[in-house]
C-alpha cells in the first residue's frame, strides 16, 4: 500500500512525499509523490536509475535541457548529471534504482 499511501500524504504536503516500495540487494524502488509547484531540489544519481511517471506531469531538468515528462513516461536519469524535478500538477513517480556497480562495456 506505499504509492496508495503517498499519494494520501501528498493532499497535506507541501514537500516532496518519499518512501521505498522495494529494496533488495539488486534493485530498490522509490515512490516519490511531489504536489504541484513542489521541487525535488538538484542531486545527482550515483547509480544507474529511471524515473517512471505514474500520475500527473513533471519538469526533469538538467543543465542542458528541460524533459516533461506524463503519466506512463519513463527518462533513463544520467549517471552523475546534477538534475531535479518539479510538479507541473500533482504527481507520483516511481524511481528505479539499480544497486549494482555499473561496469565499463
Amino acid at each position: 500500500m506505499v504509492i496508495k499511501e503517498v499519494i494520501k500524504e501528498l493532499k497535506t504536503s507541501n514537500t516532496p512525499v518519499i518512501n521505498t516500495l522495494l529494496a533488495t540487494r539488486e534493485t530498490e524502488i522509490i515512490v516519490i509523490g511531489l504536489k504541484e509547484g513542489v521541487m525535488l531540489k538538484e542531486h545527482t544519481a550515483p547509480t544507474t536509475a529511471k524515473l517512471v511517471v505514474i500520475k500527473g506531469k513533471v519538469n526533469f531538468t538538467t543543465p542542458d535541457a528541460v524533459h516533461l515528462l506524463k503519466r506512463y513516461d519513463e527518462h533513463a536519469i544520467p549517471l552523475k548529471v546534477p538534475h531535479s524535478v518539479t510538479a507541473v500538477e500533482d504527481a507520483v513517480c516511481l524511481l528505479i534504482l539499480s544497486r549494482q556497480l555499473d561496469t565499463p562495456k
